[in-house]
């Protein structure tokens, strides 16, 4: 006599396993964004009152003298490109002049940022990588042994280079020349608040021409976005009669001043900073990221 087979009850059957890391963390992630910025502002509060340095007080002049109308290069001479000259400038007109001011502006901006890595961070890995990642960037746009608490060049350029990144990886996939444009035109912003983002639009060019199928549009459009922020910014200074001013701070003095240094200064001063770093803060930083991994709250969804 044939034995009956029975077919196994759908609740029985085995539950699917996911294989999706993106969000494999299971508190809601905007939750930790949200203390990740709290965390961010109480770490700006204590050194929110530092008098401004020496280059902070060079872009708040010339943002001063700016908003009385005169043309930066023209009547002052700095290297920098002339976007964090405007982003001063708005803040003294909108917020105040103050060294508080201008450095909890600063941290407003640098939210942005923040948000920018921790959403980085997990698509590129996880969820977990990308609020570490913030939570990183958080202390070391508050450390002063990398004058990550000053109202620099850097803590604006990364802003849009963040988002220059985050933006390529979505060209890529979808093959968008519109999000290529956009990727452009973030890389122009960010080589306005220093010229040293040229060495990340060469990564993001290296990226696409590797990784993409669509390559050359994609490559043509990030060219052709970055070539209309440019543009414009020169157009302004022709313009204005100070183009050749322009030129000599921003390109020709940097290019003489990099001729003149021996290269060997090169790897000293890139290396000095981050030995500073590591013998100052490491073992507090490893404290905290063993404090944090041990949270029952990081483990992936299984």
């Amino acid at each position: 006599m044939a034995k009956k087979l029975h077919r196994p009850s759908k609740d029985l059957a085995p539950a699917a396993v996911n294989t999706d890391t993106s969000h494999a963390f299971t508190p809601n992630r905007w939750v930790y964004l949200v203390l990740i910025f709290g965390w961010a502002l109480l770490l700006r509060a204590p050194i929110a009152h530092i008098p401004l340095d020496r280059d902070e007080g060079e872009y708040a002049y010339i943002a001063q003298r700016s908003l009385i109308g005169e043309i930066p290069y023209k009547t002052s001479f700095d290297q920098k490109p002339p976007v964090t000259f405007v982003i001063y400038a708005l803040i003294e007109r909108f917020i105040g002049t103050t060294p508080a001011a201008i450095h909890w502006a600063t941290q407003i901006y640098t939210l942005g940022t923040l948000a920018l890595v921790f959403f980085l961070g997990e698509k590129l890995f996880s969820g977990f990588a990308g609020v570490l990642a913030a939570f990183l960037l958080a202390l070391m746009t508050a450390d002063t042994t990398v004058t990550g608490n000053s109202s620099n060049t850097e803590i604006f350029m990364i802003l849009p280079l963040t988002g220059a990144l985050y933006t390529t990886l979505l060209a890529e996939e979808r093959g968008s020349v519109i999000l290529g444009l956009i990727t452009g035109v973030l890389l122009g912003i960010s080589c306005l608040f220093k010229q040293v983002a040229l060495m990340n639009g060469a990564f993001i060019f290296f990226y696409l021409a590797v990784k993409s199928p669509r390559r050359i549009p994609l490559m043509l459009s990030v060219a052709a976005g970055a070539g209309i922020i440019l543009s414009i910014t020169a157009a302004y200074f022709l313009m204005a009669g100070a183009w050749k001013e322009f030129y000599d701070c921003v390109i020709g003095y940097c290019l003489a001043f990099e001729g003149a240094t021996p290269s060997g200064f090169f790897p000293a001063g890139f290396c000095f900073p981050w030995e500073a770093l590591f013998w100052e803060d490491t073992s507090a930083d490893i404290i905290l990221f063993k404090f944090f991994l041990r949270l029952p709250c990081w483990q992936p969804v299984s």
